[in-house]
């Protein structure tokens, strides 16, 4: 959490108010129950209220890359490095397990996406998205996974929304 989030919220953030410098309803309202408006009170009552389901423009992690075998962690940890250059906090998982098991880690650690890599997605420079709450997203082109994220962050969104179409 930025400081300058906690800043607005001393004195000058108040329910209803208009021109309130964060208009995200549930930041609002975890930022009016803190009484004393110290950082790990605010963190604590963020935590509890969200559960760990962190908004995604506000979750430690935004995606997790999985590649399906070894044979793919190269072209994962190439997706990894162009997320994480473009400014979004991403994971690999390469580790030698299951598939399964390691998108099971991801929703136990309430990762908002997870970012599938096999043949299909190495080959075409795509990736197959399974959101946290919505199952499988379907395949999208690396920049167009980029762009939704950006979106999210940007419209401080709750869950990343799927490309319609």
């Amino acid at each position: 959490m930025s400081r300058s989030l906690l800043r607005h919220s001393r004195g000058q953030l108040r329910k209803g108010e208009v021109d309130s410098p964060i208009q995200d309803p549930l930041i609002q309202d975890i930022a009016d129950r803190v009484e004393d408006r110290s950082v790990e009170r605010f963190l604590g009552i963020l935590i509890e209220h969200t559960a760990g389901n962190f908004p995604f423009w506000i979750a430690p992690v935004h995606a997790a890359v999985l590649p399906v075998s070894d044979r793919f962690a190269a072209a994962a940890r190439e997706v990894a490095g162009r997320l994480g250059s473009a400014g979004l906090r991403v994971e690999l998982d390469d580790r030698n397990e299951k598939l399964g098991a390691r998108i099971r880690k991801a929703e136990m650690q309430k990762t908002p996406a997870m970012l599938v890599i096999g043949e299909r997605e190495a080959a075409s420079d795509t990736v197959s998205v399974r959101l946290r709450h919505g199952g499988d997203a379907g395949t999208l082109s690396l920049e167009e996974f980029l762009a939704l994220a950006r979106s999210a962050i940007a419209d401080k969104q709750k869950e990343l929304k799927r490309a319609s179409g």
